[in-house]
């Protein structure tokens, strides 16, 4: 995987310790747990079980079918 080099840019020049370093890493592993965690969410309200949350986004072919 590529990242822009400006992401890369600012890690090479801001992050010259270990600690820094090990800080980047912690932050890029809890972006990467909340965009799993949105993703199960949004694959358990539209794919299955189909458990849309009330107020929620509902597509218009599944308002149409009910």
């Amino acid at each position: 995987m590529r990242f822009p080099s400006c992401r890369t840019d600012y890690v090479k020049r801001e992050a010259k310790t270990p600690d820094a370093q090990q800080a980047v890493l912690k932050a890029l592993e809890f972006k990467c747990d909340v965009l799993w965690a949105m993703l199960d969410a949004l694959y358990h309200a539209y794919v299955a079980p189909k458990h849309i949350p009330p107020g929620a986004f509902v597509p218009e072919d599944w308002r149409r079918s009910t």
